[in-house]
């Protein structure tokens, strides 16, 4: 993982890089090892703008949804639920643990988290 990471600091440093070059830098497999360092670019590229991070991470390719899980929770850790375009939260699904379950299980969380 430090390689990756040393990898990570020379992407963020040349960010005009097409997505498959630093894609091939810092991995976008499914083990941690390969998509950590791809998420925590997503992120950096793209906050505060929840948006951008996801779009950025998704954009490196190979294990899109764990990337862009990864880096879009980060980004709605930073922004909050407000910073999640209202059109995505609504495309969710809303079975026994879709939209409302998410939302509600959010809100608990910052309530611990600010108690």
């Amino acid at each position: 993982m430090p390689g990756r990471l040393d990898a990570l600091e020379q992407c963020l440093a040349r960010r005009d890089q097409p997505p498959e070059v630093v894609s091939q830098q810092l991995g976008n497999g499914v083990l941690a090892e390969d998509s950590v360092a791809a998420a925590l670019f997503g992120f950096l590229v793209g906050a505060p703008s929840f948006r951008e991070v996801v779009l950025a991470a998704a954009s490196l390719g190979g294990d899109v949804d764990t990337i862009a899980s990864m880096a879009g929770s980060l980004a709605g850790a930073l922004g909050g639920v407000e910073s999640i375009p209202p059109a995505w939260i609504e495309r969710l699904e809303n079975h026994a643990k879709g939209r409302a379950y998410i939302l509600a299980l959010a809100d608990r969380l910052h309530a611990v988290r600010t108690a």
